[in-house]
């Protein structure tokens, strides 16, 4: 099999696009997906917020990435907004267990870029 070729099947684009309306009301922001693929045969999905509220730490971006393809263990991955791995998805995790982890991730994330706003 072809590894370059792997993408995100539309079950995957799915719980991708869950995700992003859970993580919406979550956090109570509007929360968007950006689609895009590495130069190494990864294709990712960044769920960003475009704007932060006056005196936010953070900045507005990506809260946490998925990724899927080569080199990838497992069926996906997560990466928090610093490029880091997610923590808490076991190696060879598959794509449900890495979306919920990633959505805790990305509250987290929220939480730390808004930080400034709620003192």
């Amino acid at each position: 099999m072809n590894t370059n070729t792997i993408t995100f099947t539309t079950i995957q684009r799915a719980g991708i696009e869950a995700l992003r309306g859970d993580l919406a009301q979550r956090i109570d922001r509007a929360v968007i997906v950006e689609y895009g693929s590495t130069d190494y045969g990864q294709h990712w999905a960044a769920l960003s917020v475009e704007t932060l509220d006056a005196g936010s730490f953070g900045q507005p971006g990506p809260l946490v990435t998925i990724l899927v393809g080569t080199g990838i263990q497992g069926e996906a991955e997560a990466m928090a907004p610093d490029g880091s791995a997610v923590p808490g998805v076991p190696v060879g995790a598959g794509f449900s267990e890495v979306l919920k982890t990633a959505g805790d991730a990305a509250v987290w994330a929220w939480i730390g870029a808004t930080e400034g706003e709620m003192h």
